[in-house]
C-alpha cells in the first residue's frame, strides 16, 4: 500500500534474461461504491420515473374498458386488451342480472304494498326488538301515523295488545279481541320465525264488529226464544198433569182441553217463526223478489186482524194508497202483520189501532 492506495505488480521473465516488471493501482470496493452512488441514484430515479409512467399507461388501458362499462350494464367498444373482453360480458350479464333482480323484487315489493294497503284489515310487521318495521293503511289508523320504527310499548294503548305482542316475540301465538273507539276488532299475533329463531311478529287486525252484533243478537234471540218457548210448554204440561191425575171436573175438561190447544197453537206460531228467521238467516236462501203493493198487504192485515179486535172491543181503522216496491210478499206481510198483532195485543180495551199505508 503506498499514497493510500493499494497496488498489485507482476513480473515475467523474458527469453533475453530480462524481467519485466508491470505495476497497476486499485480502488477498494467502499471507494468504488462512494464514487458511483450519485451515478446509481440518478440511474434508480431515471428507471422508477420510467416504471411508473409505463405502469399507469398499462393500468389505464386495462381499467379504461371497465370504466367504459355504462349504468345499463352494457359495453362501449375500444380498449387495448381484447382479453379482457370475456371478463368485461361477464360483469355485464351479471349486471344485468342484477338488475333484473332488483326490478322483479321492486315489483313484488310495491304489489304486496298495493294487496295491504287496500285491506281493510289492520297489517304490521316488527321485527325482533319489537320496532314495528312496517304496517299499512288500516294499521296505521289504529296505532296511529307514527308508529313506523316505534316500539310497540310506546304505540300499544291497550295492555291487552301489548301482552299479545310480547306474547309473538317470545314465540308464541295469540288471539285477543278488544275494543277500540266503539269497533271490535279480533286481533291475530304470529310469531315471524326463522328455524327455531323469531326473528318478530306478524300483527293482523280484523273487524268483527258486525260479527259480534250479530252474535249478541243470536244469544238474545236464544234466550228469548227460550223464554217464550218454555210458558206453552210449562202451562201445556200443567193442564195434562191435572187432567192425567184426575184433578179436573168433568165439566171442566172441554176448558182444559181448548187451553191445552191454545198454547199447542202458540207453540205452534213460535216455531214456524223461529223456522221462518232460519230461513231468513241462510245466505243461500233463494227467495222470489217481485213488486209487492203494501196498500194491498196492509188491507189483508186489517182484515185478518178484525176478529181479534173485536174481542177487545178496538176500533181498528185503515188509510192509505196503493205503494209498490220490491220485495219477497210473504216476509213483507209477515213484518206488517207482527206490528199490527202487537199494536192489537198490547192496546187497552176500548182502544184504538190505526193503520196506514
Amino acid at each position: 500500500v503506498t499514497a493510500s492506495k493499494k497496488y498489485y505488480y507482476c513480473a515475467v521473465l523474458l527469453s533475453d534474461g530480462t524481467v519485466f516488471r508491470m505495476a497497476s493501482s486499485a480502488h477498494d470496493i467502499f471507494t468504488v461504491f462512494m464514487t458511483s452512488i450519485a451515478v446509481v441514484l440518478v440511474m434508480a430515479i431515471l428507471i422508477f420515473v420510467l416504471t411508473s409512467f409505463v405502469a399507469a399507461h398499462m393500468t389505464d388501458n386495462i381499467v379504461k374498458p371497465i370504466e367504459r362499462l355504462t349504468v345499463n350494464g352494457s359495453i362501449v367498444p375500444g380498449g387495448a386488451y381484447p382479453e379482457l373482453m370475456p371478463m368485461l360480458e361477464r360483469i355485464a350479464s351479471q349486471h344485468g342480472e342484477i338488475r333484473r333482480q332488483m326490478a322483479k323484487v321492486s315489483a313484488q315489493k310495491l304489489q304486496l304494498q298495493t294487496i295491504t294497503d287496500n285491506m281493510n284489515e289492520g297489517f304490521a310487521v316488527l321485527d325482533r326488538d319489537g320496532i314495528f318495521l312496517s304496517a299499512n293503511k288500516s294499521a296505521l289508523t289504529f296505532f296511529g301515523s307514527t308508529v313506523r320504527n316505534a316500539k310497540y310499548t310506546d304505540v300499544a294503548e291497550n295492555p291487552i295488545i301489548s301482552e299479545a305482542i310480547g306474547a309473538a316475540l317470545g314465540g308464541e301465538y295469540k288471539t285477543a279481541v278488544f275494543e277500540k273507539d266503539d269497533i271490535t276488532y279480533r286481533g291475530i299475533f304470529s310469531p315471524l320465525k326463522r328455524g327455531n329463531t323469531t326473528d318478530g311478529a306478524i300483527v293482523l287486525l280484523l273487524d268483527i264488529t258486525a260479527t259480534a252484533e250479530a252474535e249478541r243478537m243470536r244469544r238474545e234471540f236464544s234466550a228469548n226464544v227460550s223464554h217464550e218457548l218454555k210458558t206453552p210448554l210449562m202451562s201445556i204440561s200443567g193442564y195434562a198433569e191435572l187432567m192425567m191425575n184426575g184433578m179436573v171436573p168433568d165439566e171442566k175438561v172441554p176448558e182444559f182441553s181448548g187451553r191445552i190447544y191454545h198454547e199447542a197453537s202458540r207453540l205452534s206460531a213460535l216455531v214456524a217463526d223461529i223456522i221462518q228467521l232460519s230461513r231468513l238467516d241462510e245466505k243461500n236462501s233463494d227467495l222470489p223478489f217481485e213488486p209487492v203493493d203494501l196498500y194491498e198487504l196492509a188491507k189483508d192485515v186489517q182484515c185478518n186482524l178484525r176478529q181479534q179486535a173485536e174481542k177487545k172491543h178496538i176500533q181498528l181503522t185503515f188509510s192509505g194508497e196503493s205503494c209498490y216496491v220490491q220485495g219477497v210478499r210473504q216476509v213483507l206481510y209477515e213484518m206488517l202483520y207482527n206490528i199490527a198483532d202487537n199494536a192489537v195485543r198490547y192496546t187497552p180495551d176500548g182502544g184504538q189501532v190505526h193503520i196506514s199505508a
